[in-house]
């Protein structure tokens, strides 16, 4: 059914200001990298990332896109401008893509979101 969605990504903002980002896993999804911070038993940091998406190529397009370094960098600079040293313990970033039937073509940054 071509009213049926993947995926519905809606970041959870005050009235009025929440984006809603729809995936399909057929056009152009979206991909979802989420990053959570945890300390074990010493007290060291652990970090776990999930990649996720709109089907093979939204997953691709988000590990592509946390392993590369410039954007990665554009990322710490983001979290930067919004008064952080560093990468914040827990965030997601929607990351936009272009897809060719299951093939990825390109991707971009699309928002992102410090969870606390």
């Amino acid at each position: 059914n071509k009213d049926d969605h993947f995926a519905v990504l809606e970041e959870r903002k005050p009235a009025g200001q929440n984006e809603r980002l729809v995936s399909q896993a057929n056009d152009d999804p979206f991909g979802l990298i989420t990053v959570l911070t945890t300390t074990d038993s010493a007290g060291n940091p652990k970090r776990t990332a999930v990649f996720s998406g709109g089907g093979s190529a939204a997953v691709q397009a988000a590990a592509e896109f946390f392993c590369s370094p410039l954007h990665m960098g554009a990322m710490k600079e983001r979290f930067r401008a919004a008064g952080l040293k560093s990468f914040p313990a827990a965030y997601q970033i929607v990351v936009r893509t272009r897809t060719s039937g299951v093939r990825l073509i390109s991707y971009e940054y699309a928002t992102h979101e410090i969870v606390q």
